[in-house]
């Protein structure tokens, strides 16, 4: 392997002579490698530069060095590697190159960047700024001319500025170049190993010592991975730990075991097996920290006996009893004015030897954690003294002194002697009261008469959209005399506001107050199964799809968390009970609500009000959606808009989700012309990051309504979603993207109909059909598929644009 430091540059290479020069300086030089005397430099010449290493080539047995010192250039062989310190060497050139394939050769062309070139000497592509915070990889399509059956990537290079790491490796399936980006830091090292990290995800170590044991391993998980056997080095078998790096924010400890010298991932209380029995309470002038301190880790008790504020050390731990019994024991003593000096709201304490290695833990009497543990008043500030989730001791320096006082320091005593399961009990018995009276409140409230008062709610309160909105639309238009009122989650407060619209926040009292004395409700989703609709109030349910999944009563197997078959149907049929009108899209959905959730009530035959502004759209309208959104002029829009996995959920009402295809691949067959808007179900717990997407994928997941994208998109994209009900009124293109068909069908939720043969677009269930159906409705030659009339016949006969003026003259003809 040939490693190249700095602006070194190979003019010929032949057999073992080399032909080199510097950038930027004319002298060239000649290097024999074979005549070379072991451990013994040969003179070059002369060069104006600072000491430096500038080229190595490593073989099996021996590594040959060309280096420059005191301005005069060198050529050495060296059998033992570390007995040339060669990095401590310094220069001027800052890279530091590996080339691990004769088929490519690396150059630096810029005080932070590097060209790549081919064997032929073709420029392949060129880096001009290694430091980057973007760790994504980076791509660079072209074609080496290699081929194997063997293996995909080859790994070609590896460049490296201080912590920045750059890996090189080739495709030789898809013919391009993977860059890849890796922030390593070395926080501690001793003496007793080298560290090299030139392979991607992976770790190489040399022992130090006459043995010079070496051991390459691949970035391990959380649980030890051994390094070295015992019997084959000799490195200090006093010293717990030997290193101590961080690779991607992710740190990972060199440390002694009693089974040999063990690299672990993280946890380093595990790693020196720390245990605490520590309390904290703050004094007159210090802060204490007294109880047992303990590492049980293999040679690490009482090493760690230093606590460190940042990087400061600030006390150390004094056993005060020598005792066998209890020379565990002893305290730590801050002082108060070391906490309050560092600007931050929040100060880490940790604890190490002559490094800090993990924070401090404290164990509360009660066996609770994220409680405050004691505050204390300052000249400038008050002090909060608490634990975090993991038991970390958290200082906060953000507490205003006014909050202060003797009552707030007893609660907080007091609240760590109560124990945990216990304060949780009472807890839930605090919240169950509270909903009983609650519900005594409602009721009553609910008998009393009803004002003309109408309260919207749209999925659950966290969206201004749907019917319920088209409804409130036409209603604050056409019917002023009725006061309107949306009932909204509290996380969803900026999002009325910036609509302008009148609210009152779900659970509060004014809510408590209004909502059950309201004339009307509508609603697209379930209430709360407390939740029973007083008399005298009408009830419209506008319900938010046409359904091609099962529904209610209907889904022979629930999979969805904090519930069964029995309870989520029963608590359908007893929320249906509640509606006094059902609004449905079409006489398919009639059949099917009336089964499915077990109702007998009235249905209003409409269509769906959310969709008369598709019957209505102008160019003017759209152009302002394009400029809210942020979609480049020209561009055309794909929509994808795919459902939720009743299996596949972090917990109750958030549901995980994946891009089932490549999303590169995507931008680069379409970015072009295409921009991406990616939909997710409201149930979608999922934070995607498309930053380096910029400018093609937008995340329109929380955009207020669909509607509007509906209206500017030219293709839709989804799969079991009832998005595509609605999209087909506009005639045009959707594509059923199904990688799950067979499961989703036969297991989880199975369908109404046969939706291989009735769906109004092709169906695809790999990448490659996905992209060739876009390819095939981006062509001239497109045309709506035969059975797409069929299917708007069926499904979308009622859109007629009215829809919500016929709901509202239905709800309002209701009798007193």
């Amino acid at each position: 392997m040939d490693v190249y430091y700095g602006n070194f540059n190979i003019l010929h290479t032949d057999n073992n002579k080399i032909e080199f020069n510097i950038i930027g300086h004319p002298e060239v030089f000649t290097a024999t490698t074979e005549l070379s005397q072991i451990n013994s430099p040969i003179y070059l010449g002369d060069i104006n530069l600072e000491d430096q290493l500038l080229y190595k080539k490593l073989d099996e047995d021996q590594t040959f060095y060309i280096y420059v010192k005191d301005t005069g250039i060198y050529g050495v062989n060296i059998s033992v590697a570390n007995e040339f310190d060669a990095q401590s060497v310094t220069g001027s050139f800052p890279l530091e190159i590996n080339r691990e394939s004769k088929v490519v050769s690396i150059k630096q062309t810029s005080p932070l960047g590097y060209s790549f070139y081919t064997k032929d000497g073709e420029l392949a592509f060129t880096i001009n700024e290694l430091i980057s915070e973007d760790l994504e990889p980076i791509i660079m399509p072209y074609d080496l001319g290699l081929t194997t059956v063997e293996y995909r990537y080859l790994q070609v290079g590896h460049v490296r500025y201080q912590n920045h790491h750059q890996y090189i490796s080739y495709d030789l399936f898809r013919k391009e170049f993977i860059l890849t980006k890796k922030m390593i830091k070395v926080l501690y090292n001793s003496s007793q190993v080298d560290l090299d990290f030139s392979e991607y995800e992976t770790i190489k170590f040399k022992a130090a010592g006459k043995s010079s044991s070496q051991s390459t391993i691949r970035f391990p998980s959380g649980r030890a991975v051994r390094v070295f056997h015992p019997i084959k080095v000799l490195m200090d078998k006093n010293q717990h730990i030997h290193s101590i790096f961080d690779i991607d924010g992710e740190v990972y400890h060199l440390h002694n075991r009693l089974a040999g010298i063990y690299l672990t991932r993280g946890y380093p209380t595990r790693v020196s097996g720390f245990r605490s029995s520590m309390i904290g309470f703050f004094g007159f002038k210090n802060l204490y920290l007294v109880g047992r301190n303990t590492h049980y880790a293999f040679q690490a008790n009482e090493k760690y006996e230093n606590l460190f504020l940042e990087d400061e050390q600030v006390s150390t731990f004094v056993r005060p009893l020598k005792i066998k019994l209890f020379r565990r024991f002893g305290y730590f003593k801050v002082p108060i004015n070391k906490i309050v000096e560092p600007k931050q709201s929040t100060v880490d304490l940790h604890q190490g030897g002559s490094f800090p290695l993990h924070p401090v833990k404290i164990k509360t009497r009660s066996g609770r954690k994220n409680i405050s543990l004691d505050v204390k008043n300052t000249d400038e500030k008050a002090i909060t003294l608490g634990v975090d989730a993991r038991r970390n001791l958290v200082v906060d320096t953000t507490l205003q002194q006014s909050k202060f006082n003797l009552f707030k320091r007893i609660s907080l005593i007091v609240e760590q002697l109560v124990p945990s399961k216990l304060m949780s009990k009472l807890d839930g018995v605090k919240k169950r009261c509270r909903l009983e009276i609650e519900k005594m409140m409602f009721n009553f409230l609910g008998s009393l008469p009803k004002k003309k008062l109408v309260v919207f709610e749209s999925f659950h309160g966290k969206q201004y959209s749907d019917s319920p909105r088209a409804i409130y639309e036409y209603m604050k238009v056409e019917k002023p005399e009725f006061n309107l009122l949306w009932s909204i989650d509290p996380s969803s407060e900026n999002l009325f506001k910036s609509f302008n619209v009148p609210y009152i926040k779900r659970g509060s009292f004014k809510w408590l107050l209004t909502f059950p004395r309201a004339k009307y409700w509508v609603n697209n989703a379930r209430l709360p199964n407390w939740i029973k609709k007083p008399k005298g109030t009408v009830y419209l349910q506008t319900w938010h799809g046409t359904p091609l999944k099962k529904l209610g009563f209907d889904i022979e197997e629930v999979y969805m968390p904090g519930t069964n078959t029995m309870t989520y149907q029963n608590n359908f049929a007893n929320e249906a009970k509640n509606w006094d009108y059902l609004v449905s899209p079409n006489a398919y959905s009639t059949e099917i609500f009336r089964r499915a959730f077990r109702y007998s009530g009235k249905v209003i035959e409409s269509g769906y009000p959310r969709n008369d502004a598709l019957q209505n759209t102008d160019e003017e309208s759209i152009n302002k959606i394009r400029q809210t959104i942020g979609i480049p002029e020209g561009k055309k829009i794909v929509l994808y808009a795919p459902t939720w996995r009743d299996d596949d959920f972090y917990g109750r009402g958030k549901y995980k989700f994946e891009f089932q295809f490549d999303l590169r691949r995507f931008k680069e067959r379409y970015g072009d012309d295409f921009v991406l808007l990616t939909r997710m179900h409201y149930l979608v717990a999922e934070n995607f990051d498309f930053s380096r997407y910029e400018g093609f994928i937008f995340d329109v997941s929380s955009y207020p309504d669909i509607k509007d994208l509906y209206r500017i998109s030219d293709i839709l994209i989804t799969d079991y979603s009832s998005v595509f009900f609605d999209y087909s009124i506009l005639n045009r293109p959707i594509i059923f993207y199904m990688y799950d068909l067979e499961k989703y069908r036969d297991q989880l939720r199975g369908f109404y109909f046969d939706i291989e043969k009735d769906a109004p677009g092709p169906i695809a269930e790999t990448e490659d059909e996905l992209f060739a159906a876009i390819d095939a409705t981006i062509s001239p030659s497109w045309s709506t598929p035969k059975n797409f009339r069929r299917f708007q016949e069926k499904f979308t006969n009622w859109e007629d644009g009215h829809a919500s003026r016929k709901v509202v003259e239905t709800m309002l003809s209701s009798p007193e």
